[in-house]
């Protein structure tokens, strides 16, 4: 923030205490004119020439001090301008000055101190309007760099039509041996109910306006009614930094996940992610993205599933506006998925394409609908099958939020998802019912 030139007026009874012997050597008015004029390189220009014989005058240092600020050297500012007000503490000006370099250098507790010392010196309404300005982006900029800490519980009840991910299908045609073959129960779609169990934290902390740092943990529990043995658990944690303001800013994130199915460790999970959001204007937000996992099997015989993936991909974000505060959200991504032992289909390339809508029509209601594409080729044949796999899984997902009272919602979704495959063993169907109580902590 400039000084503006009516805020001169009044600093300008203050200078009127101020006094120079030297006059002849350096024409003060000139560059308080220049100052005033917005040059402030130019009176810096003409005033460091004489510093050495005129430090020391509170008038000479305050337009010395002016003129560095002015210039982008806060530091040394403040050290003309405290000469200044070691003589006159009373004097406007300078105590403005100082309160901006301060709030320049980022040290916004004695920036207040100097706005709030400034108020008991009754300046103008104009002087006045600045101040509060100034006051209020410190207590904006307080707000930011605190610490803030954050949780949720959720409990929820369902119906999952394939648990465990498999055909419907009881028998399937295998070409080596030229027959159809009857698949395990194991091997086939199993429903049932469920109840599930979702709690996790996150710690944000900014360290200034463009640094921010954060650590969370998450852990899930699904227990189904009858099907026991496919019970399973995740705990994960993440961590990561955000760099530059929300409408530019870098994000690095690293996580981990370890799952159990019936109480046994069953798979490891550990990776990173590389974002950028960029907002072209306030109701727009793109997010290109890498990200980079690796997926550990903890059993032998489920190891030769073991991959590192990585994804490459970018998303579109747009505020509707409207009477319904929409907002439509598009993305699309390419990855390869590398296989650390001979399994049976090799490698993976996928590509895959996701849109999502949602509609605010109360205040307290969200309305939302989703939906993905995924195409995924492997790039061995599989000789048990005597073919080269290729996927198609499709999704969608709907659902609202209503928040009933404070930070208590309930969440009615269902979802869907369909796996074409060129392999009849890998084609399923899978609907999952879900009502959930949703606690946030904030």
């Amino acid at each position: 923030m400039a000084i503006t030139s009516h805020l001169w007026q009044w600093l300008g009874l203050s200078l009127l205490l101020a006094s120079t012997t030297h006059a002849d050597e350096l024409n003060l008015d000139q560059a308080e004119q220049l100052l005033n004029q917005g040059q402030g390189k130019q009176a810096l220009q003409m005033l460091q020439a004489q510093e050495a014989e005129q430090a020391g005058d509170p008038r000479f240092d305050y337009l010395l001090g002016t003129a560095q600020l002015e210039s982008g050297d806060a530091a040394r500012a403040t050290l003309a301008l405290e000469r200044t007000l070691q003589s006159q503490p009373n004097h406007a000006g300078a105590r403005l000055e100082m309160g901006r370099a301060y709030f320049a250098l980022g040290d916004y507790n004695r920036a207040q101190s100097e706005f709030e010392t400034l108020l008991t010196l009754n300046p103008p309404p104009a002087a006045r309007a600045t101040i509060d300005a100034y006051l209020q982006e410190i207590e904006r900029r307080k707000r930011a760099t605190q610490t803030r800490v954050s949780g949720y519980l959720e409990s929820a009840i369902g119906r999952d039509t394939n648990i465990n991910f498999a055909t419907s299908k009881s028998t399937v045609y295998v070409p080596i041996f030229n027959t159809d073959l009857a698949l395990s129960d194991d091997s086939i779609a199993k429903a049932d109910n469920m109840g599930v169990f979702a709690l996790g934290a996150e710690i944000n902390h900014a360290a200034s306006e463009k640094l921010g740092l954060f650590l969370g943990v998450d852990g899930k529990y699904r227990d189904f009614i009858h099907q026991k043995s496919h019970n399973f658990g995740t705990a994960a944690l993440r961590t990561g930094a955000t760099l530059g303001p929300v409408q530019n800013q870098l994000k690095l994130l690293l996580a981990g996940e370890k799952l159990r199915q019936n109480d046994h460790p069953t798979r490891d999970t550990a990776g990173g992610a590389l974002e950028w959001r960029y907002m072209p204007r306030a109701s727009s937000a793109i997010t290109p993205f890498l990200q980079y996992n690796q997926l550990r099997y903890r059993q032998e015989q489920d190891a030769i599933n073991d991959v590192n993936q990585t994804v490459l991909g970018a998303g579109w974000l747009e505020s509707l506006g409207g009477s319904n505060n929409a907002i439509a959200f598009l993305a699309g991504f390419g990855g390869r998925e590398n296989a650390l032992q001979a399994r049976a289909d090799g490698d993976k390339q996928l590509l895959g394409l996701r849109a999502a809508l949602q509609i605010t029509p109360l205040q307290s209601l969200d309305l939302y609908a989703s939906a993905g594409l995924q195409h995924g080729r492997y790039d061995q044949v599989n000789y048990t099958f005597d073919e080269t796999r290729s996927d198609r899984q499709t999704d969608l997902n709907l659902g609202l939020v209503w928040r009933m009272i404070g930070d208590l919602s309930v969440k009615p979704g269902i979802s869907y998802t369909r796996n074409r495959s060129s392999i009849d063993i890998n084609e399923y169907r899978r609907t999952e019912y879900l009502l959930t109580l949703r606690y946030d902590l904030r």
